[in-house]
């Protein structure tokens, strides 16, 4: 069987002036998980905000307890990055 995990990250960047400053964090973020955890990343939602960020992370796992774990290592690593604040966090598990 096959699990994924999806999450959707919601966080704020209030010291953020621009739309330019707000990319590049946008992508640093994406990357350092990207290359962290194996996962699949996007900027998901409110790209015309240069102060709120939504980011969205897929993994792919044979065990939905894996999924799971690594997609709570993800949220950790995001709440903890220090270049936004995260305001929500949405994750779902499907399995096929």
């Amino acid at each position: 069987m096959i699990h994924t995990a999806i999450g959707r990250f919601t966080l704020r960047a209030d010291h953020v002036n621009s739309l330019k400053e707000k990319r590049s964090i946008v992508s640093g973020l994406k990357s350092r998980v990207s290359s962290r955890f194996n996962a699949s990343t996007c900027e998901a939602d409110l790209m015309d905000s240069h102060k709120d960020i939504v980011i969205g992370v897929a993994v792919v796992s044979g065990s939905k307890e894996t999924a799971m774990r690594e997609m709570g290592r993800i949220a950790d690593f995001i709440d903890l990055n220090g270049v936004a604040e995260l305001i929500s966090e949405e994750i779902e598990i499907h399995s096929f």
